[in-house]
């Protein structure tokens, strides 16, 4: 494991020894819906040159704001940048024993800084178009569009008669979360693929792609995985039985309501609750009908909600790598209903350094039951 610290502004250098030695533990959340944020934990004591106060409570390179800190990890000759944040807290717990005080410094991935000035300012039309203007602005922290999962109405600009769209009075973080609640995407920034670098996913769940290497429990000498387990909640999926404006209801078909995404499971699970579409205003603003029909059906699809959810851990020494959200992972060894592909929706990574452990906790979702193909990637 490596740990850089330095300035928010540029990619920060390798820390120097008095903190990575005194590094204890590490533990970074990463999820697809949310803020993800970081803790490190040193240990530290107080000899002759520190008698006023403890040498990394008052460490420049600790200051929260200003500070940005990356941990690379490698896996045999692989490496993964792990986390790229900004500090945001420190937590002093001092000690009667000598050399057990802990400073637990906590922080933010680096979308916070898009979260610390508030701007009223127009925007351009397209929704993508004005992501990618805000992104340039932050150019210094790498960020690196991910759209392929963005659909017509976010690229298309609205009617001659709709007004042009006005940031007021909010973060640029906050703006373009609100742009994802109106299509019901996910948005969301991991590190990577080197130190420096951010990937930015903006858009619908992402299920293309190759699986991650698979999760296997009761296998013997194969199992990866510490523990997990399964949750079926019946209630949790839900369709759009009308269109709700200010005048009337208005029935949709049916055929409207399936899901486009393509399906994770064998056998999909009924849906017993039915919900109102609600008309934002967008809905009339679409210069093409068909363009509006299609942010009604992304807007079902997040409101579909997967009814199953995996949870558990793994050993990541075991497993031989990282497990990403946003991703698809295969799990087997769990039985036919449960076996198959899941889409992996959160990851809670925890590094003892003392101890040499590296643990991943998981959260898995899918639409149903039973695998779609027989066969896994391990």
């Amino acid at each position: 494991m490596s740990l850089m610290i330095g300035s928010r502004m540029t990619v920060p250098p390798i820390a120097p020894p008095r903190l990575s030695e005194a590094l204890e533990r590490v533990e970074v959340s990463y999820s697809d819906q949310g803020r993800s944020g970081f803790q490190l934990s040193f240990r530290m004591g107080r000899g002759l040159k520190d008698l006023l106060d403890y040498s990394l409570v008052t460490e420049r390179l600790l200051k929260p704001i200003n500070n940005r800190v990356v941990i690379v990890v490698y896996f045999n000759v692989s490496r993964h940048v792990l986390l790229d944040g900004i500090i945001t807290n420190h937590q002093l717990s001092p000690s009667n024993d000598p050399g057990a005080a802990t400073l637990t410094v906590t922080g933010e991935d680096v979308g916070l800084v898009m979260n610390l000035e508030e701007k009223r300012q127009m925007q351009p039309w397209s929704d993508i178009v004005c992501i990618e203007s805000i992104l340039k602005n932050y150019s210094y922290l790498g960020f690196t569009l991910c759209d392929d999962n963005v659909s017509d109405p976010a690229r298309q600009a609205p009617s001659e008669t709709a007004q042009q769209p006005t940031q007021a009075g909010i973060t640029d973080l906050a703006y373009i979360q609100s742009l994802a609640g109106r299509y019901g995407y996910r948005f969301y920034i991991t590190p990577g693929p080197i130190p420096g670098s951010n990937r930015v996913y903006w858009g619908g769940q992402n299920r293309k792609g190759p699986s991650q290497k698979a999760l296997s429990a009761n296998m013997g000498p194969h199992t990866n995985v510490d523990s997990i387990s399964f949750q079926y909640d019946a209630l949790g999926p839900s369709r759009f039985g009308y269109f709700q404006n200010d005048q009337k209801q208005t029935p949709i078909s049916q055929g409207s309501s399936e899901r486009l995404q393509s399906p994770l499971a064998g056998e999909t699970v009924p849906v017993h609750r039915t919900s109102a579409l609600e008309d934002t205003g967008l809905y009339s603003q679409m210069a093409d009908e068909s363009v509006a029909g299609k942010l009604a059906q992304a807007r079902f699809d997040t409101l579909l909600n997967d009814p199953i959810t995996g949870s558990g851990e793994l050993d990541a020494m075991r497993y031989g790598g990282i497990l990403e959200i946003g991703k698809l992972v295969d799990v087997r060894g769990v039985g036919r209903s449960y076996d198959g592909t899941y889409y992996v929706k959160s990851v809670n990574h925890r590094i003892d350094v003392r101890k040499k452990e590296y643990k991943q906790g998981f959260t898995l979702t899918r639409d149903g039951f039973g695998p779609v193909s027989p066969r896994v990637s391990v």
